[in-house]
Formats: structure tokens, sequence, C-alpha cells
């Protein structure tokens, strides 16, 4: 049996692209890239503007179960009287690491050593005055930042002990205190702090515009409804390290670096000023158009325009002032 035999085929040319077709080609796809990239950046924006308003109210949510177990709501600080200079003589823990049991964060609150003194007005040692509680300062907790402010975790100074002061019979300021630079002082940080109202509680003539929650307060949601009510009243508001870097002197340059809040020891930011400009000590926004997410103290979260009347906001910011406003 002979094998069979083929007869052999010549191969044919493949077609090709020619430079020039491959280069419309190439076009058309920088096109559609282009056009599909502000949907997906808008998409993206969505998404986080949607995580950032549900992390609020979640903190929100912790301080009313905080009042449920505790009688009253945290204390925006565990430090000096209001009105009173610093003595560092308190712990100067803030809102959020006295609401870490209620975040699901209780493992991180079990290692503070020692653990707050859940009365507002107890001395004794400061929380860094602990290498246990240093240690744990440092600690990144996601639920505590937005994911708009890319730049909160490399901000070159974070503050903690954000207070409000008085300035004579009617004015306030506002203080930040640090340790030093990032690096190496690089806290773990917040975009979400508590309002302080107006200026807070100064004893001064600031005083009828205070917040919910201020330094050394210990306020019921009773007594909230009881004045201008929990739907009416802001109780957590947002703070942008990008937005403070780009819209005030604040952060503009090497030599002036970017300001975030620590966790550990924020205690809040007043209404006072404002958000025509952001500042290391105004409530601003990295979201897109620049409205600004507020937990109320019903546990709402809703959206401020950076545009809305500094007069109108305070009104918002205070619980007892009986003014009647409208935000829109």
């Amino acid at each position: 049996m002979r094998p069979c035999s083929q007869s052999p085929v010549r191969g044919r040319a493949r077609p090709a692209f020619t430079l020039i077709e491959l280069l419309v080609v190439i076009a058309i796809i920088a096109i559609l890239i282009g056009l599909l990239l502000p949907a997906v950046q808008k998409i993206r924006e969505a998404a986080n503007r949607m995580k950032c308003s549900n992390q609020l109210k979640q903190i929100a949510l912790a301080a009313h179960n905080f009042e449920s177990t505790n009688g009253v709501l945290p204390p925006a600080l565990l430090g000096d009287p209001p009105g009173a200079a610093i003595t560092w003589n308190y712990q100067y823990y803030g809102t959020l690491a006295l609401l870490l049991p209620y975040v699901e964060q209780d493992n991180i609150y079990r290692q503070f050593n020692p653990q707050p003194n859940l009365d507002p007005t107890a001395t004794g040692a400061t929380w860094y005055s602990s290498a246990a509680s240093w240690a744990i300062s440092f600690t990144r907790i996601k639920n505590f930042e937005c994911p708009s402010d890319a730049e909160a975790p490399r901000a070159g100074r974070i503050y903690f002990q954000t207070d409000a002061q008085p300035s004579g019979a009617s004015a306030g300021f506002i203080e930040g205190w640090r340790f030093g630079d990032n690096p190496p002082y690089n806290f773990g940080i917040t975009n979400y702090v508590a309002v302080l109202g107006g200026m807070g509680r100064i004893a001064n003539a600031w005083d009828p515009w205070a917040g919910i929650m201020t330094t050394q307060s210990a306020v019921s949601l009773g007594q909230v409804t009881a004045m201008d009510g929990t739907a009416n009243t802001l109780m957590f508001g947002e703070y942008s390290t990008g937005a403070g870097r780009r819209e005030s002197g604040e952060g503009s340059s090497a030599t002036n670096p970017s300001r975030a809040h620590a966790w550990i020891g924020n205690g809040g930011l007043p209404t006072a000023y404002g958000f025509q400009t952001a500042h290391w000590g105004t409530f601003s926004s990295s979201h897109a158009g620049g409205n600004i997410n507020f937990a109320y103290g019903d546990g709402s979260v809703r959206s401020l325009k950076k545009s809305s009347v500094t007069r109108t906001v305070r009104s918002a910011a205070g619980y007892g002032d009986g003014e009647v406003y409208t935000l829109d």
C-alpha cells in the first residue's frame, strides 16, 4: 500500500492594517475613552457620596445608641470646662473615640489604657500619656474617612483637641493642637466631626447657639426634642482636607501643609464662620459641587449648600436657640 501524497498548497498573503487605518482606530478608541471617562467618574463620585452619607448616618446612630446606654449623648471633647484655659489635666478624648464600641470598633476601644471616664468633667491622665493609647491613635479607621478625600491620610499636620474658646464677652475662636508634622505624627484621621453650634459653649454671648455636643456637655435626646427638635438640629458634619488645601491659604504650599483632624481627640467644629471658604476650622466637602453632608439629631443625613447663609446655618447648629430657619 502506497502512502497518500498531497500536492503542496501555496500560502496566501494575509490582509493587514495600513498605518493610516491603525491611527484611525487608535483615535476612535481615544475618543470613546474620553466620552466614557466623565461618566465613570460621575458614577464613582455618586458611589463615594452615598458611602460618605451612610458612614455619617452610622456615626449619628451610634450617638443615639450611646445615649440609650448612658442617658446622655457623648460630649464633643473630654476637656476643660467651657471658657476655661487648657490645663492638660483632662482626658481629651473626642466624640468618635467614645463612639468606637457603637460602630463595631470595640476591639480598639478595649485597648485604651485607661479607658475613657465617661463623666465629661472627670480629670485624670490624658490619652497620650498612655503608651497603649498613643499607639492606638495611629490606627486608621476607614469608616471615619470620606472616600472622596484622598488627601486626608497624607495631611502634613493632624490636629487633636480641637475646641472653641472665648475672646472677650461676645467673640470666640477655634483652636487645634498638634504634636508635630506628619511624618512622623501620622495619626488616624477623620472627615466627620461633631457640630459645636455657633461657637460651642464658651461661657459668653455665643452660648445661646451652642450645639448638641460641646466640651463637657451631657445633653439628652429628650432635651433636644423639647427645644428645637432633633430633625432641625445639626449633629455631625464633613470636613475636607482637600477642600481646605484648595480654597484657603492654609496648606497652599509645602511650607503651609494641609491640615486634617485626628479621630481620637477631635472636639468638633463651629458654624460661626459659615462654609464660604474652606479652612481647617470650618466644615467643607470633597464632593463634586461642594455640597456638605450633615447628620441631624434624628439620624437623617442631608447636604447643605456651600453658599448657605452663615446666620441660617448658625440657627440650624444650635439646639436651644428657638430660631426658625429654612435651608434651601
